[in-house]
């Protein structure tokens, strides 16, 4: 992959694929995102939609412990799944051999415009974008006319760059992919992430048309662990498959041989 662009350069078709999407500085509006120091969880970034959500001013807490904002009991488990490195799980459409895409599946009501049989190019998902997938098992896009929601600062302190939010749930998408969204029709959307064998192999795309499409908590968890589960069993049949090909390659081999060895003329 090419070298990501820097930040504010205007996006188009030409470098999407360069797009640092996993560092947008923004984070879309349906809940607040607050960065804490793992080694003493110090509160070192927050989004500026909190002082809405929790009545203080961001500024006011940046610095201070995260007692700040959590009980004693929720700061206990937050530290406990520190501890226990749990942070990457939660503690609380197939691709073509080129990359290209096709939509193999779908449901939907009889007045939505139909995408059965849609064949889409590889550059439509760029590669960075297909990481993200590879970590982050569910995107979530609950409306595309969502007005991005900064952070305090907006440069970690710890690090001096651009936050990484590849596993945040409120990482803001990239505008060409809202773009992408309304121009098919789509004011909400979740994909869900299909993995096997350490690669992308596909994606389960939910669509609504009317918007905006919030998604509790419970059934977020659910839909990834529709993924989870889907992602095993392709897995196996395809394992399935492989083997009943290798077994079949062995017959005709040994077929093959048997006759050669028997045969007075080759």
């Amino acid at each position: 992959m090419d070298t990501l662009l820097p930040p504010n350069t205007p996006i188009d078709l030409t470098n999407c694929d360069r797009e640092p999407i996993h560092i947008p500085g923004r984070i879309q509006p349906f809940g607040m995102l607050v960065v804490l120091s793992r080694v003493d969880l110090t509160i070192l970034q927050v989004s500026a939609n909190i002082a809405g959500g929790l009545a203080v001013a961001p500024e006011a807490l940046l610095g201070r412990p995260v007692d700040a904002l959590l009980g004693a009991e929720e700061v206990a488990t937050l530290r406990a799944a520190l501890v226990d490195d749990q942070l990457y799980e939660n503690p609380l459409y197939v691709f073509l051999a080129d990359g290209t895409g096709v939509v193999i599946a779908e449901a939907r009501r009889p007045d939505c415009e139909a995408f059965l049989g849609l064949h889409y190019p590889a550059s439509d998902i760029p590669q960075q974008a297909r990481a993200l997938y590879m970590r982050n098992w569910l995107r979530l896009v609950p409306t595309v006319d969502y007005t991005p929601v900064a952070l305090i600062p907006d440069l970690n302190p710890l690090t001096g760059k651009p936050l990484d939010m590849s596993y945040a749930v409120l990482r803001s998408v990239s505008p060409l992919h809202l773009e992408y969204l309304v121009n098919m029709g789509v004011r909400a959307s979740m994909s869900i992430s299909l993995v096997v064998d350490g690669r992308l192999w596909g994606l389960i795309a939910c669509h609504h048309e009317t918007g905006p499409r919030s998604l509790s908590y419970d059934l977020r968890t659910a839909c990834e662990f529709l993924g989870r589960f889907a992602s095993a069993q392709i897995a196996d049949l395809q394992h399935r498959e492989e083997d009943a090909a290798i077994i079949q390659r062995a017959h005709i081999h040994a077929a093959l041989i048997e006759r050669a060895a028997t045969s007075p003329s080759w």
